[in-house]
């Protein structure tokens, strides 16, 4: 998937996320709200329920009231006068007022009359026992005291809920003795629900808490509500929602009062939150494509051609350097940019092409695997191949097979090391000098490796040349200072046997100053012989250690403790370096006096490595830390200081001495970069 398609995939995924969790919040908040405004209207509505009840209570109360405090009444509980049954408790009579039952009680509660209607108020026989013994077995209905004006409320009878309203017979001006009691029911679901559901608007449902006989299934957990004010609301479907809560009646049990209504503010905040989602919806979508043309135009397309350009830099001729986006945005000096950077780096490749075909020796760049990069003729000339047929080409497999081994170790071995290898190479009489150069990617490994490769045939031919004459010039110096030292050796001879001869003192004076320049001349000629030797094999690495612990091998000691700690250190000295090491410690053996240890470490100061040999003797004084090293000075076995040097600046070493007068002597050699290097690095 190209850039300007999964930029406007994230892009609608980005609204559409968007969009989502608006929505997702929008809706989460909004029908929060609506719950929270549907349980506060469903409470009013269930206290307004409560409070039609409590006033058909009250009306039933007061019709109870109307008939007990009446004398009519107080005499018939007087007297069981028939003749009053007769004329005030007909079933007209007593469905004018609505009722379902009607009982009159002694003043112990015992039925004196009773009555029960139907539905329609029609006379339907005495009153039911269980009926009756739920009346008379609840001492508030049956036997109200004197002074109460009456009790009215819901009561659970076994045909459901009735509106019961219970007075004490009295005179019309409630005074007494009380005769008995008078007790007034109405179904609930014959007329006084119907009322209510018409006052209030909404249905109203009254049933036990088991759901024996109803047709409505209730909630859990209203067996667990403390008290009137708490109720359960449970949605029936998007129109209708159902609060179910309980009350008590006059027994003290728990009658359960559901509220059915319409859920008018739900559909319309649920009618609204689609509107808005639909209208954000709307926006969502014609932003989108807004910003998508937006950004096509003025950033993806341009990014696309971008992209195009880009590639095609590479292939097509240098016709296409130029921009092919207008205007000064950041695109277009992304381009300039790029189309700059091509530019200097087509330069620089033809530099460094020009550079390459200029050299006169065979160059090239390969991949780390072989594969060929950069040639120039001289190369591509050495295998008797142009220029194009080489780019590409395997460089393996164009060596010889007696060949490939010295390439496999010495790439393998600049691959490893990382650093620059050279060696030696002849071919078809020719002798070059080949270097391997590891080019490093990124990562830090190596990723090409460039060859460079100079025909040194002549400077060889005249190198053997020169070493044979110096060999023959060393020959001459042997045999001429050989001859001269024998020379010598018989003069000395001939002065001991005219020494012993001689009894003129004079004669004897002439004659020790005679010795005394025969034993210069034989110094001269030892120093001229080590000097001769000086330079006769070519330098090579040399392990420091190592060549110390030679050194000290042909000298003695004595008490003097040795402390070297030169291990990992190697140097590009001449094979003289181990004399340089005896004269040094043989300084300290001759000269040291009272010293107890002689020392030798190094250290690293800038690029140079400095090799230190110091003891803990007098020292040297300061007006002779040079003098040392002129020639004459100094002697032993191994020569003196002045060779010492002279050995060292074969290969660009230094030496001094950096003591301190009175604590010790110390010789610093110091090594220039590129002369040293540590094992394993």
């Amino acid at each position: 998937m190209n850039l300007r398609n999964r930029s406007l995939l994230i892009l609608g995924l980005t609204f559409f996320v968007f969009f989502i969790i608006i929505a997702v919040v929008s809706l989460s908040v909004t029908l929060s709200g609506l719950d929270r405004i549907e349980e506060q209207d469903m409470g009013d509505s269930m206290n307004q329920s409560r409070s039609a009840l409590a006033q058909e209570s009250g009306a039933l109360l007061s019709t109870a009231q109307d008939w007990a405090w009446w004398d009519d009444m107080y005499r018939f509980a007087a007297d069981r006068n028939p003749e009053f049954i007769e004329s005030n408790t007909q079933p007209d009579a007593l469905a004018t007022i609505h009722l379902n039952l009607f009982m009159i009680l002694d003043e112990k509660g015992i039925p004196i009359y009773g009555q029960v209607l139907s539905q329609g108020y029609r006379a339907n026989g005495s009153v039911p026992a269980d009926l009756e013994n739920l009346v008379t077995g609840n001492t508030r209905l049956s036997r109200p005291p004197e002074d109460s004006p009456g009790i009215a409320g819901l009561l659970l009878t076994p045909d459901g809920p009735m509106m019961v309203a219970s007075v004490p017979i009295l005179h019309s001006d409630r005074t007494g003795p009380v005769h008995g009691t008078l007790v007034m029911g109405r179904y609930l679901e014959y007329d006084s629900l119907r009322r209510i559901n018409e006052l209030t608007g909404f249905r109203m449902v009254l049933y036990p808490p088991t759901p024996g006989r109803t047709e409505t299934s209730l909630p859990s957990g209203l067996d667990r509500l403390p008290g009137k004010e708490e109720f359960i609301i449970v949605p029936d479907n998007e129109s209708w929602i159902t609060g179910f809560g309980t009350i008590r009646d006059l027994a003290g049990r728990d009658i359960v009062i559901s509220v059915t209504k319409e859920r008018q503010l739900y559909r319309t905040g649920y009618a609204n939150i689609v509107t808005y989602l639909a209208l954000l919806a709307l926006w969502a979508i014609l932003t989108g494509l807004i910003v998508v043309i937006v950004m096509d135009r003025t950033v993806l397309q341009r990014m696309g051609r971008l992209t195009d350009h880009v590639r095609s830099l590479g292939q097509g001729p240098a016709a296409v350097l130029e921009p092919v986006l207008s205007g000064n945005d950041e695109l277009a000096e992304l381009e300039k940019t790029i189309i700059t950077s091509r530019r200097d780096l087509l330069m620089r490749e033809e530099q460094l092409r020009v550079f390459v075909n200029a050299m006169p020796g065979p160059a090239a760049l390969f991949s780390r695997t072989g594969t060929i990069l950069l040639v120039n003729p001289a190369f591509a000339g050495f295998f008797g191949k142009t220029v194009g047929e080489m780019t590409g080409a395997d460089y393996p497999s164009l060596i010889s097979g007696e060949d490939i081994d010295t390439y496999n170790r010495f790439v393998q071995e600049a691959i490893r090391t990382k650093e620059t290898i050279h060696f030696e190479s002849e071919k078809g009489g020719r002798t070059y000098l080949v270097s391997y150069y590891p080019v490093l990617g990124d990562d830090g490994e190596v990723a090409q490796l460039g060859l460079l490769a100079f025909d040194i045939s002549e400077r060889k031919r005249l190198e053997n040349a020169l070493q044979r004459l110096t060999k023959k010039i060393a020959l001459l110096n042997t045999v001429i200072f050989s001859d001269i030292q024998n020379k010598v050796f018989v003069q000395t001879g001939y002065l001991e046997l005219l020494k012993g001869r001689l009894a003129d003192p004079q004669l004897k004076s002439f004659l020790e100053k005679e010795e005394a320049v025969v034993r210069e001349i034989q110094q001269s000629l030892h120093f001229a012989r080590q000097y001769n030797e000086m330079g006769m094999s070519p330098p090579r690495w040399q392990n420091v250690m190592e060549v110390m612990l030679f050194a000290i091998s042909h000298l003695d000691l004595g008490s003097l403790k040795r402390d070297f700690r030169l291990e990992g250190l190697t140097v590009y000295a001449d094979s003289l370096l181990e004399r340089v090491f005896i004269t040094l410690i043989e300084n300290a053996i001759v000269h040291a006096k009272g010293a107890t240890v002689v020392r030798a470490g190094f250290s690293v100061t800038g690029d140079e490595a400095v090799i230190f040999i110091e003891d803990d003797g007098p020292g040297i004084a300061d007006d002779r830390k040079e003098t040392i090293f002129e020639k004459g000075i100094g002697s032993g076995a191994s020569g003196s200081l002045f060779l010492s040097r002279e050995i060292l600046s074969v290969t660009g070493m230094t030496i001094a001495e950096t003591g301190v007068p009175g604590k010790g002597a110390r010789f610093e050699i110091r090594v220039p970069k590129g002369s040293y290097r540590f094992a394993g690095k």
